[in-house]
């Protein structure tokens, strides 16, 4: 199965150094991106390149209770995620 190819991130919360939000367009599967440590809550933005369908979605997780994904059109930015 082919993975989606992100264009761009538009925004962060945080990032860790070391692994900063930018390692997510790395084609590279074992890049990651890190919030800074002692985050209570982190999330990211990001734009693909085309509109497609996504079966499943692979996320690594460290300490994590919950994980939310939600998604838009760039087309209607004034629509929320869903």
């Amino acid at each position: 199965m082919p993975l989606v190819k992100i264009d761009y991130v538009v925004s962060f919360s945080s990032e860790d150094p070391e692994n900063p939000a930018s390692n997510l367009l790395l084609p590279d599967v074992k890049s990651k991106w890190l919030c800074n440590v002692g985050e209570s809550s982190c999330s990211v933005v990001l734009q693909l390149k085309n509109a497609c369908k996504i079966d499943s979605i692979t996320i690594g997780a460290f300490h994590v209770a919950l994980i939310e994904v939600l998604v838009g059109l760039s087309e209607t930015p004034n629509e929320p995620f869903q």
